[in-house]
């Protein structure tokens, strides 16, 4: 009985630290693609650069061969200025291929490439003046303090441009270093609970040896009728070993359907923008036709059935891009930079006004809220759903008053947004932040149940914390812990 015993410990162990190793198989994957990822990013970073410094030289070497052109005379030098002009406008189309993603480097790229075409149109100006003029009348523009302030301006320029790409290289170059110290970690456990694997095999086959050589010793005493129980312990054996192995291909089974899994989850999006909306702008778009055209010709009930189907094609509509933004939200590029609080609530209270002057709401914030370190796209879409659900779940006939405010932690911010609202029961607190997971049916409190799932995603992708305090028929507070930008002040 306790050999029995221990044989099922020992095989629950064996299938356990399987099932250990498969989950750190796709994990050490997902951190292998994600320093990957980041090692294509510091790549793109260091060619921009790159190209910004040859074009920098290309620009110098185009002035040198200019001006000494006009020394000298010399055609040898001109063939220079022209080469120089071609290859500045071959640079700057390849750079302008590198910084076509990032909003601000393309601003700045288009006021170096008006500052370049300035200056050629300089070069060109003096070359003019030059062959119709002689030296000394060019010699007068090339005095002119125009050409140097332009030469002066890309440069700033250029390094403008590099320094917002180093800050960048600086950000994926972390990102790199924590996936790679990840994928160690993963892979040091992962030879850990392997050799734990080894060593109960090596256990499980000594345990089987004493077996055999128990049952070798057993026949030289014992007569048929033991060496039948020899037999059907040997046929058990076997059965189990089978079962084992057949448990090691589920396994591998299971594993080639997660990462199938993981391939339909990234496809997901495409789905729901594509394959989902069209059909429902064609439900959506037919019943509201028949609304308009035909509805005084159905009955009360039909009338019914078609506004149901209305609300039904709309809700869904608000359920798919809910859905598709919060699929979206962890594939997009952070962009970590001081964002002032003030400014963010500010935008979203002058976008809920319409809503707020219907309700009656008042929302209530202090002016003196420091920068945050963080995305302003993932920080307004925070504190829109959160003052959102604040005007949505309030408690009847009474009118939502919400406040907003701030606390300092260190270099941590608490923001606060409290209301008057209808309250939520503390066994809810963990609940309301997974997605779908609603605590009012929809004609209560219309709504899709992926926003405060949107916000617990946004606020753990900027590295901070949420969670919720609340009564019911009190109100509730949502706080938010972000972190406290130290370089800049409103």
């Amino acid at each position: 009985m306790l050999r029995r015993k221990s044989e099922q410990l020992t095989l629950s162990g064996f299938v356990f630290s399987l099932i250990v190793m498969a989950a750190l198989s796709v994990l050490s994957l997902h951190q292998a693609r994600m320093f990957a990822d980041s090692a294509g990013r510091l790549a793109h970073g260091q060619e921009i650069l790159r190209s910004l410094e040859l074009l920098r030289g290309t620009v110098s070497g185009a002035e040198s061969s200019h001006r000494s052109h006009l020394i000298t005379g010399s055609t040898a030098y001109g063939d220079d200025y022209k080469q120089a002009l071609n290859a500045a406008d071959s640079q700057l189309q390849g750079i302008a291929r590198l910084v076509a993603g990032n909003t601000q480097q393309s601003m700045l790229f288009s006021e170096l490439s008006a500052q370049i075409s300035a200056r050629i149109a300089t070069f060109e100006q003096v070359l003019a003046t030059y062959r119709m003029s002689g030296f000394a009348a060019a010699r007068i523009l090339i005095g002119d303090d125009t050409g140097r302030q332009q030469t002066e301006r890309i440069g700033q320029i250029i390094d403008a441009i590099g320094k917002a790409e180093q800050q960048s290289l600086r950000i994926h170059e972390r990102q790199q270093n924590i996936a790679k110290m990840r994928l160690q970690y993963s892979i040091m456990t992962l030879a850990i609970v392997l050799l734990l694997v080894l060593s109960l095999i090596y256990i499980q086959v000594r345990r089987s040896a004493a077996t055999a050589r128990q049952a070798e010793h057993l026949l030289n005493r014992l007569n048929v009728t033991l060496e039948t129980r020899v037999t059907e312990r040997t046929v058990e054996l076997e059965a189990r070993t089978r079962e084992l192995e057949q448990q090691a291909l589920q396994l591998k089974e299971k594993t080639r359907q997660l990462e199938e899994k993981t391939a339909q989850l990234e496809s997901f999006s495409y789905s729901v923008s594509h394959d989902l909306r069209a059909p429902l702008r064609a439900i959506s778009g037919f019943a509201q036709i028949l609304a308009r055209r035909h509805r005084t010709e159905l009955s009360e009930q039909g009338q019914h059935f078609l506004d149901n189907i209305v609300q039904a094609s709309s809700h869904m509509g608000r359920l798919i891009d809910d859905l598709l933004n919060y699929s979206r939200l962890g594939r997009r590029e952070l962009v970590f930079k001081p964002v002032p609080l003030n400014q963010v609530l500010s935008d979203i209270a002058g976008f809920l006004q319409p809503r707020i002057a219907e309700s009656g709401a008042a929302i209530n914030f202090t002016d003196s809220m420091p920068a945050v370190a963080g995305d302003r796209t993932l920080l307004t879409q925070i504190f829109t759903n959160l003052l959102e659900n604040a005007l949505t779940y309030r408690r009847p006939g009474t009118a939502a008053k919400i406040s907003v405010t701030c606390e300092d932690a260190d270099d941590k911010v608490i923001v606060s947004v409290a209301d008057n609202g209808i309250g939520i029961a503390a066994e809810h607190y963990d609940r309301i932040f997974n997605v779908f997971q609603r605590l009012h049916n929809q004609d209560e409190f219309p709504g899709t149940g992926i926003g405060l799932a949107v916000v617990k995603k946004a606020v753990d992708m900027l590295g901070g914390r949420v969670w919720v305090e609340s009564a019911p028929g009190i109100g509730s507070t949502f706080h938010v812990q972000l972190q406290k930008s130290m370089n800049y002040h409103n």
